[in-house]
């Protein structure tokens, strides 16, 4: 398959890298002359976004903030390949490219805190997930072509419709940024400062992210986020209201930890099914609400698949 890809950051360029010793053609374009010629080992570059346009799959990574402008020029543009973009909101560019372009929304799960080509890494994927976005419109062939790339990169790769996978983000990424700033004001102080440690250090990695990461995050998300915002709002409000000299009181927070490290450890234990299945929509939807993903699709279009089993 010929590939081409728009933007050579962290998730763009990390894409390239691993392509580069594949069967894959790949063509790079990215608007930074230093960041395209250093890309020049990897793939044909080009100095323009319509040099990509001769390929069969257009990857789009590019700055949220960037994204609406990209997929209406290539559209504008008449590519007639499948477009996907690798961003972490999904519903917006659907409505933005329906209609107009082949596309299909994906979201590599592998970001960093450190961003740019020099962050890339040909690994990136090896062993992450990767959303593969499914809607009622969405042609199964040009799905199965984004997937099978995404299987390519070593992914394992979830399928869901954007709506859900807009929904978990927001629980499980977007809003570990705003508990991450949070804790880094709190400990502001010199001292708190030298005495941190792991705990520390792992609640607030995400900090050092560029902030307009976070705020491509609130542009496109920013309902979901705000229930999230308000459900740990909550949360909070409850450890607060426990932290007495009443015994019952404080026992109830206890309660409140034991229970979320009893959900933790359930998934972490639960056992994987293996199976196999078609590819269709609804069947593909059902197995990604389960939590399930698919690890390999053969010639036929039957997908090698693994579903989490959590006990009660």
């Amino acid at each position: 398959m010929r590939v081409a890809v728009c933007g050579l950051g962290l998730i763009g360029g990390s894409i390239v890298k691993a392509l580069a010793d594949s069967p894959h053609e790949v063509i790079a374009y990215d608007p930074n002359p230093w960041t395209l010629r250093s890309a020049d080992s990897y793939a044909t570059t080009t100095p323009d976004l319509v040099g990509l346009f001769d390929s069969d799959l257009l990857v789009v990574a590019v700055p949220y903030p960037h994204l609406q402008t990209t997929l209406e020029d290539v559209a504008a543009g008449g590519y007639q390949g499948i477009v996907t973009d690798t961003g972490s909101i999904k519903g917006q560019p659907w409505q933005w490219a329906r209609g107009r372009s082949r596309y299909v929304g994906s979201h590599p799960m592998a970001g960093k805190e450190r961003s740019g080509w020099e962050a890339a890494e040909k690994g990136l994927f090896h062993g992450r997930t990767w959303v593969s976005c499914l809607e009622e419109s969405t042609d199964l062939d040009d799905w199965t072509a984004v997937t099978r790339l995404a299987l390519d990169l070593g992914s394992r790769v979830v399928p869901l419709s954007s709506a859900h996978h807009d929904a978990a983000v927001a629980r499980i990424s977007h809003v570990e940024h705003v508990v991450a700033a949070a804790v880094a004001h709190l400990a502001a102080d010199p001292v708190s400062q030298t005495l941190a440690a792991g705990s520390y250090r792992d609640t607030t990695r995400v900090v050092a992210s560029p902030a307009q990461l976070f705020d491509g995050m609130v542009q496109g998300n920013t309902e979901r986020l705000r229930d999230e915002v308000d459900r740990l709002s909550g949360f909070l409000s409850h450890v607060s209201a426990g932290l007495t000299d009443d015994v019952a009181e404080r026992a109830a927070v206890t309660e409140w930890f034991e229970r979320a490290q009893d959900s933790q450890r359930r998934y972490a234990q639960a056992d994987l099914e293996t199976g196999t299945m078609h590819l269709h929509h609804a069947d593909l939807l059902n197995l990604g609400k389960q939590g399930g993903w698919i690890q390999y699709i053969d010639k036929n279009m039957v997908a090698t698949t693994k579903t989490p089993h959590i006990s009660s």
